[in-house]
């Protein structure tokens, strides 16, 4: 049973998260996207490892994400979140 779903995150992208993501350091809760863009307007394909990357780098990215998957507690207790 496939318990994932899209989010609408504006400006054309969407997000594929699970919806109870097992073993979240092992498997990003973010599946998939569309419409991701490089600041120079290249669409960013999407790879488990792009996005561990962008979980890591982009704090509100993340917490988008994290918050939309149940994970807050998660992002709150997480250095790269910090101040």
């Amino acid at each position: 049973m496939d318990d994932s779903y899209w989010i609408d995150m504006g400006q054309g992208i969407y997000c594929k998260i699970a919806g109870i993501p097992e073993g979240i350091h092992l498997n990003p809760p973010l599946l998939d996207w569309k419409g991701l863009k490089d600041n120079n307007g290249n669409e960013i394909p999407y790879s488990k490892e792009k996005a561990f990357e962008l979980l890591d780098t982009e704090k509100y990215f993340a917490m988008f994400i994290y918050e939309h998957t149940g994970h807050r507690r998660l992002a709150d207790n997480t250095d790269k979140f910090g101040s």
